[in-house]
């Protein structure tokens, strides 16, 4: 729906007649995907998981993803998105992970959701299928990890915890997590050295 007009300056045939199927066709003016379809200095993928289509199963949510009722992790999506672009879409300007995180849900126990394990997991192995990419050829330039801290999260509200550091709402406090010193050392040493199994 957004790549296609970015990059090939126009919808695919499928979406197309999907939307005038259905009624959904947006009013278009002649020039629009011309002024749509113009040469960017880089482009920015937000990515938190990757979700799999099945015609003979539907998947019941389980933890993982960025948003609640999330479906399993599937990470290794991102290097084939990064492949996708390049490949499906001829992307041959600098690619940027704009946004990239795992939600912790909230609770009482403080010193578990500062021991965030699992943001740790989730990063490293995000950060590993970039690279897979990267070693293929796709010019991938940067990557942002949402959040510095926690935040008011859109329908989560305050529920959902993405942040490197904990936020205390009520003292306004920061408190950095686990995830805050391990991150801060993948920056300072421009990578991380993998745990064996």
């Amino acid at each position: 729906m957004f790549l296609h007009p970015l990059f090939l300056g126009g919808y695919s045939e499928e979406l197309t007649a999907y939307m005038e199927e259905t009624g959904l066709t947006p009013a278009m003016e002649p020039g629009d995907m011309d002024t749509i379809c113009q040469k960017l200095d880089f482009y920015g993928l937000n990515f938190y998981n990757g979700l799999y289509d099945n015609a003979d199963e539907q998947r019941r949510a389980a933890e993982g993803g960025n948003f609640q009722n999330r479906p399993e992790q599937h990470l290794e999506a991102v290097c084939d998105v990064l492949h996708m672009l390049v490949e499906d879409y001829g992307i041959d300007i600098p690619i940027y992970i704009t946004e990239n995180g795992v939600a912790q849900d909230d609770g009482p126990d403080r010193e578990a959701i500062l021991n965030d394990d699992e943001r740790i997991a989730y990063v490293s192995e995000t950060l590993r299928h970039v690279r897979r990419a990267m070693d293929d050829g796709v010019d991938v330039r940067g990557y942002y990890l949402w959040s510095l801290m926690d935040n008011f999260e859109w329908s989560a509200g305050f529920a959902a915890r993405f942040g490197l550091y904990y936020t205390d709402y009520e003292k306004m406090e920061l408190i950095p997590k686990k995830s805050a010193g391990w991150y801060r050392d993948v920056i300072r040493n421009n990578g991380f050295k993998e745990e064996a199994t």
